[in-house]
């Protein structure tokens, strides 16, 4: 994800794979629906980073991905939370990786 603050209240998103400008509406909209399907699978417990680091545990940095989908005219945007900078000793692309649906499936 990409904020460009243009204007006090105009911000540009950039799309992560075409890098086309994204409605900020239909963005926001879309990580609304993945934050509150988090939620519900319960995903994680919030804590204070202090509290965190305290005991500690270490905090993962997370970022934006927000996708268009559809097209121009049928737009289909798609935001997802993921970690940032996960490091392993040893390689497990393979396990955490997570295809998605084809098409048709919808």
């Amino acid at each position: 994800l990409e904020w460009v603050k243009e204007s006090e209240e105009d911000y540009v998103v950039i799309d992560d794979v075409s890098g086309m400008q994204l409605d900020p509406k239909l963005v926001a909209g879309a990580r609304q629906l993945e934050v509150e399907y988090i939620r519900k699978m319960e995903v994680y417990s919030r804590a204070p980073r202090v509290q965190a680091v305290r005991n500690g545990k270490k905090v993962i940095p997370v970022r934006w991905i927000d996708v268009n989908k559809g097209d121009q005219k049928n737009p289909d945007y798609r935001s997802r939370m993921v970690a940032n900078g996960i490091k392993h000793k040893w390689d497990v692309r393979d396990e955490l990786f997570a295809a998605t649906l084809p098409l048709e499936a919808f």
